[in-house]
């Protein structure tokens, strides 16, 4: 029997040689496909990673421009008020200082008294000499 079988492995070698050589190159391939899908895992984890990290930042770079926006029409609105007030108040001092002009007081009282500059009171009396 035993002579059957060495007989058998001299005549088959080549054969029993190459399964032998396949059945190892399968492995070896098994084996690196497995290392390849575990670094393919570890990639898809980190990029899933990257991408909860980059839409974080997406909505809070959102919502720091909805505020920059927000601040900015505030700002344009208080710029707006505040001009409404100036010229309010620039209204307010030309009247104040041409009824003062038309009661009598002299350059330097009104220049006192508002915050028209000399040139735009002597304005003023100019104005008043030609209404007279």
């Amino acid at each position: 029997m035993l002579d059957t079988i060495f007989y058998f492995i001299s005549q088959n070698i080549l054969i029993i040689l190459t399964f032998f050589v396949i059945v190892f190159l399968f492995s070896y391939q098994n084996y690196r496909l497995s290392r390849y899908k575990k670094e393919l895992l570890i990639m898809h984890r980190n990029i899933q990673k990257l991408t909860n990290k980059v839409n974080i930042f997406e909505d809070g770079s959102q919502g720091v421009g909805r505020r920059l926006l927000a601040t900015e029409n505030q700002l344009k609105s208080l710029l707006t008020d505040q001009s409404e007030i100036k010229n309010k108040l620039v209204s307010q001092s030309f009247s104040e200082a041409s009824n003062l002009v038309s009661k009598g007081y002299s350059l330097d009282e009104i220049c006192s008294n508002t915050d028209l500059s000399k040139s735009e009171i002597e304005l003023l009396f100019l104005l008043n000499e030609k209404n007279n």
